[in-house]
C-alpha cells in the first residue's frame, strides 16, 4: 500500500499528489491506495479510480489563512504550536495505523510530520512539493520568532525523507536530503474546449473566471463590462459535477483567468492554454519564485491587490489577451513520478523511471552504458557531439544526465544543464584525479564517482537509484 499524506493548506497540495496516485493506478492496479488528510473526499475519490481507503485526519497546519490572499500570522503560530505540542502523540499514532494497514511506502504533499511517523514504522518516505513548511515558516519567523521552532521540527522530519520529488517553482528544499526533479505535475482538460464552452453556456465573448480557490475572496465581484463573460465561483461550484466537467475543463473553456498564482492554477492554466491575470497574495515566499518562473510559459498580467478589489481589472484583461500563449512545456511529471513511487516498492527494472541522457564521448564507456541500458529496458537519450550541455538537458526533457567529468569543459556547463531540466548529474573520473572529484562535488555534480565505481552502479543509476 501506498499512503498519501496531504497538507491542508489548499487544493493544489491534493489535485497534484492525486494525479500522480492516480498514475499508479493506471501502471498497477494491483497497488492498494490510501489517502490521508482534511481535504474533501469525494474530490480525492473523482480524481482517483477504482478503489482507495480514505481516512480524516489532520497532517499539519499549513498556514491560517485571513482570505486567499492575507495570511495571519499571529494565528498561524498559535496553530502551530498546539501542533507540535500533539507532535509524539500524533506521530505514534500513525505509526501505528501505517502497520496495521500494512503501508509500504509513505508519500506526503508535503506536511511533515509523516515523515516522522515513516521513519518509525520503518517506510520509506517520499515528499511530492515545490516547497517545504521549513523554509515557509523560516521566512514568517523573522517576524513571529515562534515560527522558528516550527520550522526546525519540520526540517528534522524533512531529512528522514528517502527522497522529494522536486516539481517545477522550487523554493529551498534543502531540507531534503535526496532530490530528483520530475517535471511539471498537472492536471488536464478531459474535454475540447468547444464542447466545455457550450456545457458552461458560453457565448462568443472572451469569458474570464474569477478563481481564488477554497478560501475565496469576498466582495470580489466582476466589474461592469459586457464585453466579457464573467464567471465567478458562484457560477461554477456546485455545477461542474452536473455538467460532466472537471475544473481543468473549465479552465480549458475561459480565456483568461483572474486569481492568486499558486501551483495549481498556474499549471491548470499551463496545461489549458489559458491566460493569466494574477495579484500578489503578500509575503509568501513562494510568490516571487512562481511569478519569475510562470513568466516564460503562460501568458499573463499583474493586476495589485488595490485594483483587483476595487473591480479595476478590465485593463490587464484586455492586455493578456493581445498576449501571444507560449507552447505547453513538457507535462509528464505525474507518470514520472509514478515509475518512481512503484520502483521503490519493488518494481526494479520493471519501470523505466527517469530517463538518462547519456553525454560521453568514450566509446567503450558509451558502449557499456548502452548495453546495460538495452539489458535493464532503461531509456537512454544520447546527447548528439558538441551540444552543449543545457541545450541537451531542455531538447531530450528531465532525467538523469551522465557525463565523463575528465573531458574539457564538462565541469562549467553543470549548473546550466540542471537549471535547464537535468534532475540528477552523475559523473565518473579516474580514481587519481582527486582534485577533480573535489571541484565536481563544488559545480554541483550529484554523484563523482570513480571508473570503477560507475561501472559497479551502472545498473542501479540506470534505474533511477
Amino acid at each position: 500500500m501506498i499512503a498519501l499524506y496531504l497538507s491542508g493548506h489548499g487544493f493544489g497540495h491534493m489535485t497534484r499528489a492525486c494525479e500522480v496516485l492516480a498514475e499508479v493506478r493506471r501502471l498497477d492496479p494491483s497497488v492498494p491506495l490510501a489517502v490521508v488528510g482534511t481535504v474533501p473526499e469525494p474530490l480525492v475519490r473523482r480524481a482517483i479510480p477504482g478503489e482507495l481507503l480514505f481516512r480524516r485526519a489532520t497532517c499539519d497546519v499549513g498556514l491560517v489563512q485571513r482570505d486567499a490572499l492575507r495570511v495571519d500570522e499571529e494565528r498561524t503560530a498559535e496553530a502551530c504550536a498546539a501542533f507540535d505540542a500533539g507532535w509524539e502523540v500524533r506521530a505514534r499514532e500513525e505509526e501505528a495505523w501505517l502497520r496495521t494497514v500494512g503501508a509500504r511506502l509513505v508519500l506526503a504533499d508535503i506536511p511533515a510530520m509523516p515523515f516522522d511517523a515513516a521513519r518509525r514504522a520503518g517506510l520509506p518516505a517520499v515528499g511530492l512539493g515545490n516547497f517545504s513548511w521549513d523554509w515557509i515558516y523560516r521566512h514568517l519567523s523573522r517576524r513571529i520568532p515562534s515560527l522558528a521552532a516550527s520550522a526546525d521540527r519540520a526540517a528534522r522530519a524533512y531529512a528522514g525523507a528517502t527522497l522529494l520529488l522536486e516539481l517545477p517553482f522550487a523554493g529551498d528544499l534543502s531540507a531534503f536530503p535526496h532530490r530528483e526533479r520530475i517535471g511539471f505535475v498537472v492536471r488536464r482538460p478531459r474535454l475540447p474546449r468547444g464542447e466545455a464552452r457550450r456545457r458552461l453556456g458560453l457565448d462568443e465573448r472572451p469569458a474570464v473566471l474569477l478563481s481564488f480557490g477554497g478560501v475565496g475572496m469576498e466582495g470580489l465581484a466582476p466589474p461592469h463590462a459586457p464585453e466579457f463573460r464573467w464567471l465567478t465561483p458562484s457560477d461554477v461550484d456546485g455545477r461542474i459535477e452536473a455538467l460532466g466537467l472537471t475544473y481543468p475543463d473549465v479552465v480549458h473553456a475561459v480565456d483568461v483567468v483572474v486569481t492568486k498564482p499558486g501551483y495549481g492554477i498556474v499549471t491548470d492554466a499551463i496545461a489549458a492554454g489559458t491566460r493569466l491575470v494574477y495579484t500578489e497574495r503578500g509575503d509568501f515566499p513562494e510568490y516571487p519564485v512562481m511569478v519569475r518562473e510562470m513568466e516564460p510559459l503562460l501568458a499573463c498580467e499583474h493586476v495589485g491587490n488595490e485594483e483587483l478589489l476595487a473591480g479595476r481589472i478590465v485593463e490587464p484583461v484586455r492586455r493578456v489577451l493581445l498576449r501571444p500563449v507560449p507552447p505547453v512545456p513538457d507535462l509528464g511529471g505525474a507518470e514520472r513520478a509514478a515509475k518512481r513511487l512503484l520502483a521503490l516498492l519493488g518494481g526494479g527494472a520493471s519501470y523505466s523511471v527517469m530517463p538518462v541522457i547519456l553525454a560521453v564521448r568514450d566509446l567503450v564507456f558509451r558502449s557499456k552504458i548502452l548495453a546495460a541500458a538495452e539489458r535493464l529496458g532503461a531509456d537512454v537519450r544520447i546527447a548528439p557531439r558538441g551540444t552543449p550541455l543545457d541545450q541537451a538537458a531542455r531538447e531530450l526533457g528531465p532525467g538523469t544526465l551522465i557525463v565523463d567529468l575528465g573531458e574539457a569543459g564538462v565541469l562549467e556547463q553543470v549548473a546550466a544543464a540542471k537549471g535547464a531540466g537535468a534532475t540528477r548529474v552523475v559523473g565518473f573520473l579516474g580514481h587519481l584525479q582527486t582534485d577533480l572529484m573535489e571541484r565536481s562535488r563544488l559545480a554541483g555534480v550529484d554523484e563523482v564517482l570513480t571508473r570503477g565505481q560507475f561501472v559497479q552502479r551502472l545498473d542501479d543509476i540506470l534505474r533511477g537509484g
